[in-house]
């Protein structure tokens, strides 16, 4: 009679809470199932018991209840002859179908804070599909010796409320509720001293309950060790948390090699699955590709690998990874017998999204116009109308479901992101709440309104820009959209025009002139002094890849509209532009008619700053023309009209002034300005520049005969400017190389590096200025007095020249020399 009663004393206050937790009284509960009132009250006082199991399907049925509930609901009904202290069972861990791949590290940090440390509450966190249910596993097992009175494992997915956590912790240890205490007090006790482990699987969505079980129990259970799995932290007092990241991805160097591929976790995974699906497939040279494509784009992360591995039953990799520019649709054909949740990437997501409230949601799918992140002052301004502490509320809550990323930019501000997977639901949500155009008006006018900010710390500035250049993309594309009613064509100029600096000095020159052109093409849709501002821009950076013919035609039409228009200072900008093309080609009357031109204007205007690249312009060509006294005067009178606070303008003033001082034979004073200059180049954080610099330098000590200086200072130079596609800068540092080989009697490579910087001049029209034509000619005569005509010719003619690339690669004989 004993364990009858306590068998209804199980199962009434079970069916209580669940009709209390689906907000049914005893009467609607009554009608939904077909029983009486009567009835339903008597089961829950115990009057009846062991309910005919006709009646408890109909009670599940009526109650909703989930495959989980359904099954501890008729377990309490049933509870057998267990006595009520009965042991937990030794182990309740269910077996992983596959290997663990990756994760030995953090393996072995949960094993090791499990066992040799202090922990007894540690919570695996991280986004839905990253591992966090499989790594559990294995730490469990890692650490079943420690435990004696078992392992028991209890999966909270299935729970639909909070109210069948308690119920199912107890049905999994063994408990049986008794009549003069809660169950959670219950479960303390009858736990009491034993070293148990629990293994507490997804907890997000029942968090408030976990946290308030969990803490009991550690608090009344000595022996007790708690294993969580969360999206989130469960924020109880002595939780350590171990965050999961996606798996590790292949750097730039691993990529061309077979093996280190294969023994990358992410590309592990994917070979698995997919030989699961497609016996025998293997990583190989041809494929291999298309595999690092696919890992690539899905992050990294576990869940989307394997859910991509299965479509290799219909699809090659390269066509897989074709498609998924909608990873959400692909990613939808997971394991039949998995969880709901990951049975599809969509639903994996959704189980976290459905989990937050309406203004953290509302928050989550603004933060999908972020390309790349943002930090605390930039979400505030776009997502939630100025308002910070809004703003990190709904960022802590979206991280804790596992939703955004969050890292330490590099001046030390959080900066959270998404993982492209969830940006690309995000994004749905956004457009679905007609929300896309309106957000994205926002992020563009903050970031225009960033990249117009100069500032005083250039170099400062130069990082933040680099930093976010995802956004910027971002931006300028959904302003040079055309396919939609959101784009503005005019307001893209204007972020492209704030851009054009930093593009310059961090050598993105050819992305600059991509979205430029692309602005441009949308002509009808641009006002003219906007498009007018364009060719200028498009001149100045066709100019800087030495596409010379290209630069002077957009200065013409860029100098033809702004007449049109009146306005001459920028037509003057214009010719300035066209004298540095002719000085380039070697056109140096028709360079200084345009450059004479130009200053006739400034000469008349009233903002003297504005002459300032006229000036220098003018010194340049002084230069190129061996004018040296005159070139000095130029430089000198453009130092005197910068203004104090620009550091930038006077750091190349100095190298010009560096260069001259070299061509005139006054290496002790080109030395000086050149570390000068080079250390203000640092501190701008301007690498093209500095590059530059240690050409000169390497140019410097080769003259001083200082061999080992100018390889090391010719090597660095031509790194930085293989790195940031300088060709000019790269050619001057290949033929400083070809006269350190000539130095090193290595004549046959001194020939191949002149070849080189010999067709790309005749490839691009950049001549030789007055002092580097003299150089080049002593270059030449030792090379042929060492080698004989016929083996130059040989080299030229036979041979061809080699790639810029290909040059500098082959310079590292003049290292080992």
């Amino acid at each position: 009679m004993q364990r009858q009663r306590q068998a209804s004393g199980d199962f009434g206050p079970m069916l209580r809470r669940l009709r209390v937790a689906a907000g049914l009284s005893q009467e609607a509960l009554a009608d939904a199932s077909g029983l009486s009132a009567r009835a339903v009250s008597d089961l829950e006082r115990g009057v009846k018991q062991r309910p005919h199991p006709a009646t408890m399907r109909m009670l599940a049925d009526a109650l909703a209840l989930g495959p989980a509930e359904r099954a501890a609901l008729a377990a309490a009904s049933r509870p057998g002859d267990r006595p009520l202290s009965a042991p937990a069972p030794h182990s309740s861990l269910p077996m992983p179908m596959s290997p663990l791949i990756g994760r030995r590290d953090e393996l072995a940090t949960a094993v090791e804070l499990l066992t040799h440390g202090t922990t007894r509450l540690l919570t695996l966190t991280g986004p839905g599909g990253v591992g966090k249910t499989r790594l559990s596993l294995d730490v469990a097992q890692g650490v079943a010796e420690k435990f004696s009175d078992g392992i028991v494992s209890v999966e909270l997915a299935p729970l639909s409320g909070e109210a069948l956590v308690t119920p199912a912790v107890a049905s999994a240890l063994g408990v049986r509720e008794a009549h003069d205490r809660p169950l959670e007090q219950e479960i303390a006790v009858q736990v009491g001293s034993r070293r148990l482990f629990l293994l507490l699987d997804n907890c997000e969505h029942v968090l408030a309950q976990v946290q308030s079980l969990v803490a009991a129990l550690l608090a009344a259970t000595p022996n007790l060790c708690v294993l969580a799995t969360s999206r989130g932290p469960l924020r109880v007092r002595g939780e350590q948390l171990l965050p999961l990241d996606p798996l590790a991805l292949p750097t730039p160097t691993q990529a061309g090699d077979l093996a280190a591929l294969a023994g990358l976790p992410a590309i592990a995974l994917f070979v698995q699955r997919a030989a699961a699906v497609r016996p025998g497939f293997t990583l190989t040279e041809e494929n291999a590709p298309a595999v690092v494509e696919i890992c690539q784009r899905l992050d990294g992360l576990p869940l989307a690998i394997e859910l991509a591995a299965i479509r290799l039953r219909a699809l090659t990799p390269a066509a897989l990874a074709g498609l998924l520019g909608e990873r959400l649709r692909v990613l939808s054909a997971g394991p039949a017998d998995a969880p709901r949740r990951q049975q599809t990437l969509r639903d994996t997501i959704a189980w976290s999204h459905d989990l937050l409230s309406q203004e953290q949601q509302a928050l989550f799918r603004r933060l999908a116009i972020f390309a790349g992140g943002g930090t605390l002052d930039v979400v505030a301004a776009i997502a939630t109308d100025g308002d910070p502490f809004a703003a990190l509320d709904g960022l802590e809550a979206i991280v804790d479901q596992g939703l955004l990323t969050r890292a330490g930019d590099a001046d030390g501000e959080a900066r959270f992101g998404m993982l492209e997977t969830v940006r690309e639901y995000a994004l749905v949500e956004l457009r679905d709440h007609h929300e896309h155009d309106e957000v994205s008006a926002r992020h563009f006018a903050w970031f225009t309104a960033l990249a117009e900010q100069t500032g005083s710390v250039q170099g400062a500035w130069l990082d933040r820009l680099e930093r976010e250049q995802d956004n910027f993309r971002a931006a300028l594309g959904w302003a040079l959209d055309d396919s939609t009613d959101g784009g503005d064509p005019a307001q893209g100029l204007r972020l492209a025009a704030a851009l054009w600096p930093f593009w310059h000095r961090r050598g993105h020159l050819r992305e600059g002139n991509a979205w430029l052109e692309r602005a441009v093409a949308l002509g009808a849709q641009v006002e003219p002094k906007t498009r007018a501002a364009a060719f200028l821009m498009l001149a100045n950076i066709a100019n800087n890849l030495e596409e010379h013919e290209r630069a002077r035609a957009f200065y013409e039409e860029s100098e033809r509209l702004f007449r049109d228009l009146d306005d001459e200072e920028n037509a003057a900008n214009a010719l300035v532009g066209l004298g540095l093309v002719a000085t380039d080609l070697g056109d140096y009357d028709r360079a200084n008619v345009s450059l004479r031109r130009a200053l006739a204007f400034h000469e008349g205007a009233e903002v003297s700053k504005a002459k300032l690249p006229c000036v220098y312009a003018l010194g340049r060509l002084a230069v190129a023309r061996g004018a040296y006294a005159e070139a000095d005067a130029w430089f000198r009178e453009a130092e005197a009209l910068c203004s104090p606070e620009d550091d930038g303008s006077r750091a190349y003033l100095a190298l010009e002034r560096a260069q001259l001082a070299r061509y005139r034979g006054r290496p002790d004073e080109a030395e000086r300005l050149i570390s000068v200059c080079l250390g203000q180049f640092r501190e701008l954080r301007e690498r093209r520049a500095e590059a530059t610099c240690l050409t000169e330098l390497g140019s410097l000590a080769l003259a001083a005969g200082e061999l080992d200086r100018a390889d090391r200072a010719l090597r660095r130079a031509a790194t930085l400017q293989t790195d940031l596609q300088d060709e000019r800068g790269l050619v001057r540092s290949l033929e400083g190389f070809a006269g350190l080989a000539i130095r090193r009697e290595q004549p046959d490579l001194a020939a191949r590096l002149e070849g080189a910087a010999d067709a790309w001049r005749t490839r691009t029209g950049t001549i030789r200025i007055c002092a580097e034509r003299d150089t080049h000619e002593r270059r030449a005569a030792a090379i042929r007095a060492r080698l004989g005509e016929a083996e130059v010719r040989t080299i030229r003619d036979v041979e061809g020249p080699l790639r810029l690339d290909e040059a500098f690669a082959a310079t590292d004989a003049l290292a080992t020399s």
